[in-house]
């Protein structure tokens, strides 16, 4: 009989535990704000698929239930994201393309357009990009963290970036190009939440905005395989700094593919 009230005790401890986990998690959201980052002069054709890393700052929003709803952002945390686009080049060097750009539970989308010159053996790119990533998305109906239900409430985050950049590669032979560039933009992160009205509050809805500054300088090799396969390996430093933050990071890499 102790053995049976003993197993009971720790199956509603367990679940009781694993509801407030549930209840915590669900009161944050994220969203990512990419950092500025020197693009690789790769080749410049009609058509390619350009498959990169793209580099970001986590921006992490808790405590969405509270009324009035915190919405300071902790922004310390390095996150990698999967990015993929389509280019087109319509001639005279000039290419435009757009992808999308994700991290397992958000995604977004990126613009980018630019020119690439060569004067003899050197490769001028120039470039701008924009890249607009949703963050998670959040609900609740809890007033404090264990409190009663009742008190429905829904957050989104979402942030937008713009970059410019310019490179220089040199090119030592038909398969290998060393280069150097330097990238720097702005980017901002918003959050919004919806408070619906409780018995002893009017809620309503509540909104904040985190802007962010972003350069980078860096080197890097691009190597061709081929007249159509090319990949492009690149180290740089980088710094973003916003009105709760600076972030620096001294061996920020990045990796592309074209095709």
């Amino acid at each position: 009989m102790f053995t049976q009230n003993s197993s009971l005790i720790n199956l509603k401890l367990y679940w009781a535990l694993l509801l407030a986990f549930l209840t915590v998690g669900c009161t944050t959201v994220s969203v990512q704000v990419p950092f500025a980052q020197v693009e690789a002069p790769l080749k410049v054709t009609k058509y390619a698929l350009i498959v990169r890393n793209v580099e970001a700052i986590e921006a992490k929003y808790s405590g969405l239930n509270q009324r009035p709803p915190s919405l300071t952002a902790d922004t310390n945390a390095k996150t990698t994201m999967g990015s993929g686009e389509l280019q087109y080049s319509p001639g005279s060097q000039i290419f435009l393309s757009g992808g999308v750009v994700t991290k397992i539970d958000e995604s977004g989308y990126s613009l980018r357009a630019g020119v690439q010159p060569e004067f003899g053996n050197f490769v001028l790119r120039v470039s701008a990009n924009a890249t607009w990533m949703n963050g998670t998305n959040s609900s609740g109906d809890q007033k404090e963290t264990f409190g009663a239900g009742g008190y429905g409430w829904r957050a989104k985050g979402v942030s937008q970036s713009l970059f410019g950049q310019a490179s220089l590669g040199y090119e030592f032979s038909p398969s290998v190009m060393p280069f150097l560039g330097y990238s720097e933009g702005s980017a901002k992160a918003k959050i919004k939440v919806d408070q619906d009205v409780a018995v002893d509050d009017a809620g309503g809805s509540f909104s904040a905005e985190d802007k962010f500054d972003s350069k980078s300088f860096g080197l890097g090799l691009v190597f061709r395989a081929s007249s159509t396969f090319e990949v492009s390996l690149t180290a740089q430093r980088a710094w973003i700094s916003g009105s709760s933050t600076r972030f620096e990071d001294s061996v920020l890499t990045s990796a592309g593919l074209q095709f």
